[in-house]
């Protein structure tokens, strides 16, 4: 399965990191590479979290974030 991260998630992750790199240095790199290693997972667990607003939420594994997603044939 593909996963496709749309122009508003990218804008989301930058701001991660960017709060992240204020905090530490090398904070926001490890933040953004585990919110990737979590969106990559998608392609194996897709469809097994919770729905809400319409889109499962599957809860960041190491970082306060949510990521909202559709899957299926054209997102849903």
């Amino acid at each position: 399965m593909n996963v496709e991260v749309r122009n508003e998630a990218h804008s989301d992750i930058a701001e991660g990191v960017a709060f992240y790199d204020r905090q530490d240095y090398g904070a926001g790199e490890y933040f953004f590479e585990r919110i990737f290693d979590d969106i990559e997972s998608l392609s194996e667990t897709a469809g097994i979290h919770e729905t809400h607003f319409g889109y499962h939420r599957k809860i960041a594994s190491r970082h306060p974030f949510m990521i909202y997603y559709r899957f299926g044939q054209n997102g849903r």
